[in-house]
């Protein structure tokens, strides 16, 4: 799939998520994390996980995780270690919520979730050097 495809196909999948709408003009680490939990939830809701696929897609993701919570420290100096992990887990979890919602409502072949396994699988194909 070619970059601006991608690039498309994310957004398309997020336009009425709360990711999307804090900002539109891109996507920043925190953003991509987000995208990465949506799309790994996707992929174990679908059963599109696979021994192969998996290693190559966590490794990926901790890396993203990793700067994704050194960004969110930064943005957030005054909320407590305990108060951001917080914070964190309500959001990954309503990020996961919401696409085993769609997978419920629209099952795995919906448009959406479709673009998300597409994104699980080319998660798992960069190298991000993690």
């Amino acid at each position: 799939m070619k970059r601006a495809g991608l690039i498309a196909l994310i957004l398309v999948a997020f336009a009425t998520s709360s990711v999307a709408q804090q900002s539109q003009r891109h996507l920043d680490i925190v953003q991509i994390h987000f995208i990465f939990l949506a799309s790994r939830a996707a992929a174990l809701g679908c059963d599109a996980v696979d021994k192969t696929t998996e290693p190559k897609f966590l490794s990926n993701s901790q890396t993203v995780t990793i700067r994704a919570m050194m960004a969110l420290r930064e943005r957030n100096p005054d909320l407590s270690d305990s108060d951001l992990a917080a914070k964190v887990t309500a959001a990954q979890n309503a990020t996961e919520a919401d696409v085993k919602n769609e997978i419920a409502k629209n099952g795995c072949a919906s448009d959406r979730i479709k673009g998300l396994l597409e994104l699980y699988k080319t998660n798992s194909e960069v190298s991000l050097g993690g």
